[in-house]
């Protein structure tokens, strides 16, 4: 066995080739179609779906639904772990609720974001605890409700840092290198769109065999409509549920930059006990804040 030079060719091109005939009549047979179509087109009566009427608002609950949820907003992670945020002790930081409002609200006049003068709206999220097992606590309730990417990185290094004094005195066992991995063609990318086109193809040749009756095509599809309604409906109960509970704390405000760390300022804090906080805040226009508005009930 010689080694061969690397020269990569189209793969599956028997799926294309065993294909052809479908592919290329499908054009002529598609014209065919829609000249027949047109032909009975009003003789047959056609029944209006009962739910027709009751539907009809859906197309007004996808623009809602849209502005709820595909608004832009401004956000700012403040925490122990940022330098120089964070008032260092060995390898560990911490920060305390005080301090983490004081940095959010002086980022909020930093000449260097260029945050929009006019009247805005903010919603602030604060957590804080004593030791890094109450704020791993803390963040794990709040980010099983709502995961956020900054917050999930906090938590992970406050677990590190919770562990280190007992970590650093384990030697782990080395690994064996290499390793023997299991792996799916498809999580290459090019495979992956080999099985995408491909796919797309034969199933343009499965929707011209004619084995199944159209009465059973039918049947198929009102069964496979069923359970997707039933699925979607169980999905919104599942989501429902687990959008439940939480910690930490929330404020919406309103007002310039300005106004909003005149706002944060005054909202109090709690003791300088808590050594270790940290705070999330979007900001927008108030419109463009509503679904965290009901998500934190504010």
């Amino acid at each position: 066995m010689a080694w061969n030079n690397i020269s990569l060719a189209p793969t599956g091109a028997s799926v294309h080739d065993s294909l052809s005939p479908v592919l290329s009549g499908a054009a002529g047979e598609l014209a065919g179609s829609e000249g027949r179509l047109s032909s009975i087109s009003g003789l047959v009566p056609v029944a209006v779906n009962p739910l027709s009427g009751s539907a009809a608002v859906a197309v007004t609950l996808r623009t809602q639904l849209t502005d709820l949820t595909s608004r832009l907003s401004h956000c700012i992670c403040v925490h122990p772990y940022l330098h120089p945020v964070g008032h260092r002790r060995a390898e560990f930081s911490y920060l305390t609720p005080n301090d983490t409002l004081k940095t959010l609200a002086n980022k909020l006049l930093d000449p260097e974001e260029k945050l929009p003068s006019r009247k805005l709206g903010a919603v602030f999220v604060m957590l804080y605890a004593a030791s890094h097992a109450d704020f791993i606590t803390q963040l794990d309730l709040f980010l099983q409700v709502f995961p956020v990417t900054e917050l999930q990185r906090v938590m992970r290094r406050a677990d590190s840092l919770n562990s280190l004094e007992k970590d650093k005195f384990v030697i782990p066992a080395g690994r064996v290198w290499p390793e023997v991995v299991q792996r799916d063609p498809r999580q290459h990318n090019t495979l992956r769109e080999v099985d995408t086109t491909l796919g797309r193809l034969v199933s343009i040749g499965e929707g011209y065999n004619e084995a199944t009756t159209p009465e059973a095509a039918l049947s198929a599809l009102i069964q496979k409509k069923k359970q997707h309604v039933e699925q979607a409906e169980q999905a919104w109960q599942d989501l429902a549920a687990a959008m439940s509970g939480g910690a930490g704390h929330a404020m919406y405000c309103e007002g310039s930059p300005a106004g909003l760390r005149s706002a944060l300022f005054k909202s109090g804090t709690p003791s300088s006990v808590y050594k270790l906080s940290c705070a999330m805040c979007w900001i927008a226009q108030p419109e463009q804040l509503t679904i965290f508005k009901e998500v934190f009930q504010l």
